[in-house]
């Protein structure tokens, strides 16, 4: 799987917030490839363990409208 990734910087106040964005495609079977964005501030784990920890983004975002 091939993976892009980018840095993003926001300021808020006088602190700069970096965040690492992850972008790969989710192919499912039977349905249209989409791509997937994932934010996280850590720079050290690899995109294979961070995309792995969220296999499906329906699930997760079903269990964010919880919290939103």
């Amino acid at each position: 799987m091939e993976y892009r990734e980018q840095v993003g910087v926001s300021r808020k106040d006088d602190i700069n917030h970096i965040a690492r964005i992850i972008t790969y495609v989710d192919i499912k079977k039977g349905k249209k490839p989409k791509l997937i964005s994932l934010l996280t501030n850590d720079f050290d784990m690899p995109p294979e363990t961070i995309t792995a920890k969220f296999p499906s983004h329906d699930s997760f975002s079903l269990s964010m409208s919880g919290v939103l």
